[in-house]
């Protein structure tokens, strides 16, 4: 599965989240800042072998910039390849 399979429907924000929270696609972000985008691509991928089909579609459905959309999408290959 790519990411791209879910270009149509992707998920909006339910929720704000409250005071200093982050949307998880910020914090996807800030963790690549820290690692580098090969070993945040690497966890990703990683995290999702773990995922059902439904975190999946859900993961593919994020609205994210397009470094997030980059990186998840790097992810879902590594994902596609493992299997």
């Amino acid at each position: 599965m790519t990411c791209d399979a879910c270009a149509d429907s992707r998920a909006s924000v339910a929720v704000t989240p409250p005071g200093e929270a982050r949307l998880d696609w910020q914090i996807l972000l800030d963790i690549a800042d820290r690692l580098g985008d090969d070993a945040a691509v690497d966890v990703v991928a990683k995290t999702m072998r773990k995922m059902s089909a439904d975190g999946l579609g859900a993961a593919a459905a994020l609205d994210l910039d397009e470094r997030g959309r980059s990186l998840l999408d790097r992810a879902a290959l590594l994902h596609a390849g493992s299997g």
